[in-house]
């Protein structure tokens, strides 16, 4: 992307929103992007909007059913808007920044760094979302948040994971570990764990071990995970985004190595976004640019490969 164009800074997450990319930064912008495809069939991103919080955007959630777009804030709070029918407010609450959004059930739930996660329902009324529940994380900094479909909520934080039910919003159980969680990810009927040293681990919905990788080779960093499929091959791939600019793929379920990529910039790869179409896909981190990818098959190898527009 030209220098003249984008965020000013690092990026630290990108979502959906419809078929719209939404980027926020550390220069305290959001900004809304929109696919365009040239004459000589490459692709862009153009900008279609943005709005400036004045305060690095660490967290973004589009929840589609309520029209809803989450805004975490590195100051504490939430900003939130919807666009049908028209509605803008703040939940302020956290102290620290907010790094995970979720919606399960109507309620918004978030996770920060202050070691908290904070459940949040919205009042009509007044046209606001009042926090319900607040929940001590007992690992330290909350970095990633995730519901299993056994009705516990399970939060990543700087020592490990911490199980909780949400019935009674008591904690049920931790997975401790030397190292912070980076990403959780539902995989069949399993939770794929992806830690800052490298590690990949698997857990069943109780909480044991199934699988361990790495550190291992190159792979030896983690600061984002992201599971796709192959479009006419049938295969889900696991990419994990790593720092110096460095993406490793493996295929699923059975963990086989592919190989790594560089994304041509040397920060941390912050977000990997699959755009639901054609294969395409986006990486972003802390060099601030937003690069997009293309899965292709090269006949002659008859492998997959991944290579810029």
């Amino acid at each position: 992307m030209p220098d003249s164009q984008g965020h000013d800074d690092g990026i630290f997450t990108a979502i959906m929103m419809g078929d719209r990319v939404c980027t926020g930064g550390k220069d305290g912008r959001l900004m809304v992007w929109m696919g365009q495809r040239s004459n000589m069939g490459s692709n862009t991103l153009v900008e279609d909007n943005e709005v400036d919080f004045g305060s690095g955007v660490t967290s973004l959630l589009f929840h589609a059913e309520s029209k809803w777009l989450f805004c975490g804030l590195f100051s504490g709070d939430i900003r939130a808007f919807r666009q049908e029918p028209a509605a803008e407010t703040r939940l302020m609450g956290h102290r620290e920044p907010v790094t995970c959004l979720l919606v399960h059930e109507s309620v918004l739930v978030s996770g920060s760094h202050d070691g908290s996660v904070r459940a949040w329902q919205y009042d009509t009324a007044g046209n606001c979302f009042q926090c319900v529940a607040t929940i001590a994380s007992p690992l330290g900094q909350v970095f990633k948040i995730l519901v299993h479909p056994s009705g516990n909520l399970w939060v990543g934080s700087q020592r490990g994971i911490t199980c909780v039910n949400l019935q009674s919003l008591q904690p049920v159980g931790n997975i401790e570990s030397p190292s912070r969680v980076v990403a959780m990810l539902h995989y069949q009927a399993s939770i794929l764990v992806a830690y800052a040293n490298g590690t990949i681990k698997v857990y069943d919905a109780a909480g044991n071990e199934q699988f361990s990788h790495g550190p291992l080779g190159e792979h030896t960093t983690n600061m984002s995970a992201a599971i796709m499929h192959i479009p006419n091959k049938g295969k889900d791939v696991l990419l994990c985004g790593q720092e110096l600019g460095y993406v490793t793929v493996y295929d699923m379920p059975e963990f086989k190595p592919r190989g790594s990529f560089t994304t041509g910039y040397d920060g941390e790869v912050m977000a990997i976004l699959d755009l639901g179409a054609d294969g395409l896909f986006v990486t972003c981190g802390f060099s601030g640019d937003v690069v997009i990818w293309r899965w292709e098959e090269d006949k002659a190898m008859g492998v997959i490969s991944t290579s810029p527009f």
